[in-house]
């Protein structure tokens, strides 16, 4: 079956025709920004109720996925702007499933330093069994599902994660990476 695209999205066709020839390096992808919210949200998403503390906030996954939905259902969608849901719990969010513990507050999330001996640690290793990595699976889970197809859902975005672990040519950072503030 062929993806009909986002149901929120009203002009997909053309979006996705702007999306597909921009990466063919050619012609253009317009979005615009800082619109105001529609008069009423889209149907079935109203707002969750308020997170009890900022660690639910981000780690709550129907509250996250509810969260989404609200929010969502009250943007405009114009020229080549998308529903996406984005799963960013802070911009560093592979560090918790590599050991660094996360703090939370309700528009942040910072990380403890889970390396105190880059020379003395063993190699980093993601096997999907870590604690947050389940979390953050669980929330990923619960967002698709509340989707409906009305919008997209976003991967969460683990490049900067990837730059802590770069390699910066010293012997340590080829071996282990330290958990940065996020």
């Amino acid at each position: 079956m062929l993806y009909e695209g986002p149901r929120w999205k009203e002009n997909w066709g053309q979006t996705r025709s702007h999306f597909l020839a921009w990466w063919e390096h050619e012609g253009l992808v317009l979005t615009i920004e800082g619109l105001p919210p529609l008069d009423a949200p889209r149907a079935n998403a109203r707002p969750p109720r308020e997170p009890r503390s900022a660690y639910e906030r981000h780690t709550d996954p129907v509250w996250f996925a509810q969260n989404q939905r609200a929010s969502l259902a009250r943007c405009p969608y114009p020229a080549d702007n998308l529903p996406i849901a984005h799963l960013d719990y802070g911009c560093v969010q592979l560090a918790a499933c590599l050991g660094s513990e996360p703090r939370f507050a309700d528009d942040t999330v910072w990380y403890e330093d889970a390396i105190s001996d880059p020379d003395a640690c063993p190699p980093l290793k993601l096997t999907g069994t870590e604690t947050w990595w389940q979390r953050y699976r669980a929330i990923r889970l619960e967002v698709l599902r509340l989707s409906e197809g009305d919008y997209l859902v976003g991967a969460p975005a683990i490049a900067s994660s990837l730059d802590v672990l770069a390699d910066s040519g010293s012997s340590s950072s080829r071996r282990c990476g330290s958990s940065a503030p996020g």
